[in-house]
């Protein structure tokens, strides 16, 4: 499985774009309760996007 999954695409979208939307924020919710479950990958994105975040790197809303 090479393709990247929807929650590192939308993460990807946040850190390029430097904004982390509240729709980027709920489509990201919608994806973990959908899945029900979360990757190694997919947690590591998360968990860069929250640093980012906390660092003042990334904007919200």
């Amino acid at each position: 499985m090479n393709s990247m999954s929807r929650i590192r695409t939308l993460v990807s979208k946040a850190i390029l774009s430097q904004r982390l939307t509240l729709k980027i924020e709920q489509a990201i919710h919608r994806e973990l309760q959908e899945q029900k479950y979360i990757s190694d990958e997919d947690y590591v994105a998360i968990d860069l996007l929250m640093r980012a975040v906390d660092n003042g790197r990334i904007e919200t809303r």
